[in-house]
């Protein structure tokens, strides 16, 4: 919130405050002083985190992870051609054409690019290889893990968030 003020965006602050007015009436506290009464918590390592799943799909029930499937010809996909969604302050743009997924931080405006086919990441945040598939983004708190096979799925972990967001081709 203090960047937000330091920007002179009043609207985001109070959209910031209201969320936060919320939260805090959902769990009982009262007073922003009432939180420091909770012990303090050791940071989590990335292999401790289990997150939430969001699968980008078009008019499909959510479905369990999948071992990643074996190499063959893939049909015509009824998936959309395009997806957009938001992770925290992250809009994320999805292209299953051009096999590439952009992200941009809303705050800063930073932008990032995933291409899919390359097995690459990019942009204005530094991405550090993990291994043969997957990438860190410690700006971002952000895991990319691409799938074993050629036309296989994308997977972003927003750590800070909690939220795992696949991208099937």
């Amino acid at each position: 919130m203090d960047y937000e003020r330091g920007l002179n965006a009043k609207v985001r602050v109070d959209e910031i405050q209201k969320e936060m007015d919320k939260v805090m009436r959902s769990l009982g506290v009262k007073d922003m002083e009432e939180i420091e009464i909770f012990p303090p918590l050791s940071q989590l390592a990335p292999h401790e985190i289990v997150p939430h799943e969001l699968t980008a799909t078009v008019n499909q029930e959510p479905v369990s992870p999948l071992p990643d499937p074996q190499e063959k010809p893939v049909p015509q996909s009824p998936l959309a051609e395009q997806v957009d969604l938001a992770v925290g302050p992250f809009k994320i743009t999805a292209s299953r054409k051009n096999r590439r997924c952009n992200i941009m931080h809303e705050g800063t405006m930073e932008t990032a690019y995933i291409k899919i086919s390359e097995k690459t990441c990019g942009g204005e945040v530094t991405f550090n290889r993990v291994n043969e598939h997957s990438f860190d983004c410690g700006a971002w708190n952000l895991l990319v893990h691409f799938s074993k096979t050629s036309q296989g799925a994308l997977q972003m972990t927003f750590k800070n968030w909690g939220v795992t967001v696949r991208i099937s081709e």
